[in-house]
């Protein structure tokens, strides 16, 4: 057993692949990306394990896209 990382014993709901956020909310796994135009998307961000936690929480150790939508 393991007291940290992403299926530790600590955090048993934590996340074993990246997820999506859209907009600051999250949206899904990494396959969700396929939904978006490239001609929508303003910002896109690549978030590692360690800066996901940080960023959006500890279940997401996994990592994390973050995607900023234009406006109409």
């Amino acid at each position: 057993l393991r007291a940290r990382g992403p299926t530790s014993v600590m955090n048993a709901s934590a996340r074993t692949v990246a997820v999506v956020f859209v907009n600051d909310a999250e949206y899904g796994d990494l396959d969700s990306l396929k939904r978006f135009e490239a001609s929508r998307v303003e910002e896109i961000r690549f978030f590692s394990g360690p800066e996901a936690v940080t960023t959006f929480g500890s279940a997401y150790g996994a990592g994390g896209v973050a995607l900023t939508l234009r406006s109409n």
